[in-house]
């Protein structure tokens, strides 16, 4: 039936959702935690990147969604992640930054 069907994709959704440089269980322990800042590079309109993501090593990511209560500039954050392979680009020079989809996120 329809609905059968339904749960089997919800249910494969659910398990290949987490990407093999990641575990889903990690999110569950502090170690699986890494500092962060989140920044305001300016409205994409305007030619600005939007909100990024800063990690430790310096490097800048765009975050696949970040909460509203997130969303202050320079803010300093702890979060657990996935990388994806999927590219943003921004600004006049068409920056490239990869995507992270944020698992977990706490201040």
């Amino acid at each position: 039936t329809i609905m059968k069907k339904f749960l089997v994709i919800c249910l494969a959704v659910l398990f290949f959702s987490c990407s093999k440089d990641r575990s889903c269980q990690e999110c569950d322990t502090e170690s699986g935690f890494v500092s962060a800042t989140i920044i305001d590079s300016g409205p994409i309109e305007t030619d600005g990147c939007g909100w990024v993501v800063k990690l430790g090593d310096e490097k800048f990511y765009h975050p696949d969604e970040l909460a509203a209560e997130f969303r202050q500039n320079d803010l300093s954050v702890k979060i657990c992640y996935e990388s994806s392979k999927e590219e943003f680009r921004c600004g006049i020079a068409a920056l490239t930054m990869p995507v992270l989809r944020i698992i977990a996120i706490k201040k």
